[in-house]
């Protein structure tokens, strides 16, 4: 396993200002909830005048007009919550956020949301035997449980081993992003590992060792 460090940061999402709506509504300019997520967040666009009869949501790439479709979860007159079910083909890209009401005219806001890649914030313990149980918090992991092992430097050649740890809890608020892994801690020999963290999008090496104990 080759290691990799991604660092905070990521692409940004313009979310839908409304360029159009059909004529004789009354629309109320939306406000959007969170401005920052990753695979699974929910993002909620708060308003009036979206219409009661659902609509397409959709991730939108400024350069090439390639889209990413979102999962709409519920759709009312002055409510609309959606969720991003993948990470759009484009990669890291600038984009826009787009509604269109069913019978209705297209919506985008111009309000930033971005595209977060995960952050580990603690590891706890640090040190353990094979067995123990290691809480690792964070944001944005995504709510598809991701990999987790214990990785040290292959004496061979230039590149890195790795053992995987079973990963017995993996959550994400879909709104705030704050995220849990629990993991279980491999048998492998007594030492000093880097523990690193796969969500799919990005990868993570922990900053300090993890130190596996007898």
């Amino acid at each position: 396993m080759v290691a990799r460090r991604k660092l905070l940061g990521g692409w940004t999402l313009a979310v839908p200002a409304i360029l159009a709506f059909s004529a004789g509504v009354a629309f109320a300019p939306p406000d959007v909830f969170p401005t920052a997520g990753t695979v699974g967040t929910q993002i909620t666009l708060n308003g009036s005048g979206f219409g009661a009869a659902g609509g397409k949501a959709t991730l939108v790439d400024a350069s090439s007009g390639a889209t990413t479709t979102l999962k709409v979860v519920t759709w009312s007159d002055a409510q609309v919550v959606a969720t991003i079910p993948k990470m759009p083909k484009s990669g890291f890209m600038d984009y826009r956020v787009s509604f269109t009401p069913k019978g209705g005219s297209y919506i985008r806001m111009t309000q930033p949301f971005t595209f977060s890649q995960m952050e580990l914030t603690a590891v706890t313990p640090e040190t353990g035997a094979a067995g123990a149980t290691v809480t690792i918090d964070g944001n944005y992991f995504g709510l598809k449980p991701g990999k987790v092992a214990l990785r040290w430097p292959n004496p061979k050649k230039p590149s890195f081993l790795a053992k995987s740890c079973k990963v017995t809890s993996w959550t994400m608020d879909p709104t705030t992003g704050v995220s849990q892994a629990i993991v279980v801690v491999p048998k492998m020999a007594p030492g000093s590992y880097t523990l690193d963290v796969d969500n799919g999008t990005s990868n993570w090496g922990w900053s300090n060792d993890f130190v596996v104990t007898p």
